[in-house]
């Protein structure tokens, strides 16, 4: 059996130090006397001691005689997957408002999940698990009073609430009313709450310091510039005009909506390669703004776009990966994992480089070589990547270290 069933094995099929017996006795992958046989009806059963903690875990069964050597390529043994339920640490609390949104228009619907996680943040379906959660509701400053809800977690480990305030003055001369809402985990039992509402809902203790949801009937005007760009990562070029970017920026009100139609926008870049820069472009009626680039280097480099709206201000940064030279070698820390595209992109000090592995590379993680599934499987943002360039064409050696 193993925990690590991705580098239980080796090409030849045969079984690496990843792979233990499951009976404890005896050596894993060979039918030796510790071996148990099965019942005259022809079953057996084994009790195994699973960590809670255990993950994935996978259970080969086979069969053959004293002194026979497991090959995981003869396709020969009966596979079993166990997958342990992670133990829940917290509950985490998040709601379906707009990411930028800093309040909500009356007759406007609220939806707030609480999930059960684990200590890496996983869901846990566990069912049955009760909170008590205090609602209080307020219009215009006198409070409607505090509402105490037991709730239970269904099958998949969570509950949801939803919140709902109407405009009791829909007349558009009746401006000004407003509804809060101040929610709170009031019982958590041992677990810690993690608050990911969209405006930090639950970041204190019920006290008058809590920060309040509100729905209002003002007219709406620019709150937040936001700014984003397709990729994480870019290939550096020189050829031609260069290689191609955009970068899209937002405006919004402050309930989320897009707006700010003919306002300007300025776009600036850290990266002297970029053209154009420093370029005015208006927003349209949805407040959306796009700036079109090339950028003419085939070097690396991280590249941070700003844009500028009045008072408001955005940043975004992506990475131009450089090709690395035929016959260099070098390390770094991956900041980008691409599975998809066998790639990587690693940053070491100032220069940023382009890792492409095939299955004709060799691959190694640690000082063990394995197969490129499982290389890319462990490949993850924070790990340290070795790369060495042949010179002639034959295979690259990659080296991978997890953190």
């Amino acid at each position: 059996m193993s925990t690590n069933p991705e580098m239980a094995f080796n090409d030849a099929g045969l079984c690496t130090g990843h792979v233990s017996t499951a009976v404890g006795l005896g050596r894993a992958c060979v039918m030796d006397n510790p071996d148990h046989l099965t019942s005259p009806s022809g079953y057996l059963r084994i009790d195994l001691d699973v960590a809670a903690d255990a993950g994935a875990l996978r259970v080969w069964a086979w069969r053959g005689p004293i002194g026979t050597l497991y090959d995981n390529n003869a396709g020969t043994a009966a596979v079993a997957d166990v997958r342990t339920l992670g133990i829940p640490t917290a509950l985490e609390v998040t709601d379906d408002m707009r990411t930028t949104a800093r309040k909500l228009r009356f007759d406007t619907t609220v939806r707030f999940t609480f999930q059960l996680v684990d200590a890496n943040g996983d869901p846990v379906p566990k069912a049955g698990v009760e909170f008590s959660i205090g609602a209080e509701e307020s219009r215009n400053g006198r409070s409607l009073g505090l509402r105490t809800f037991v709730k239970e977690t269904g099958p998949d480990g969570s509950f949801e609430m939803e919140f709902y305030e109407i405009d009791q003055n829909p007349k558009s001369e009746d401006l000004g009313d407003i509804a809060q809402l101040d929610l709170d985990v009031l019982d958590s039992g041992m677990l810690k709450v993690i608050d990911r509402t969209t405006l930090g809902l639950l970041m204190d203790d019920g006290t008058t310091e809590d920060r309040l949801l509100d729905w209002s009937d003002e007219e709406a005007v620019v709150t937040s510039l936001t700014l984003t760009v397709p990729e994480q990562y870019l290939v550096a070029s020189s050829e031609g005009a260069g290689a191609g970017s955009r970068a899209q920026a937002h405006l919004t009100d402050q309930y989320g909506s897009g707006m700010g139609g003919r306002e300007s926008i300025t776009f600036t870049s850290t990266d002297p390669s970029m053209t154009p820069n420093n370029i005015n472009r208006t927003a349209n009626v949805g407040g959306v703004a796009t700036l079109v680039y090339r950028r003419d280097s085939e070097s690396g480099g991280t590249e941070t776009i700003t844009a500028r709206n009045g008072t408001l201000t955005a940043m975004v940064s992506l990475y131009w990966a450089a090709r690395i030279p035929v016959g260099a070698d070098g390390s770094g820390g991956v900041v980008v994992a691409d599975p998809a595209n066998n790639r990587a992109v690693v940053v070491s000090g100032d220069d940023v480089w382009l890792v492409e592995y095939s299955p004709a590379d060799r691959i190694e993680i640690g000082a063990e070589r394995v197969r490129i599934s499982t290389f890319r499987d462990a490949l993850t943002v924070g790990d340290h990547l070795a790369f060495q360039i042949s010179p002639t064409g034959a295979a690259n050696t990659y080296t991978l270290t997890n953190n």
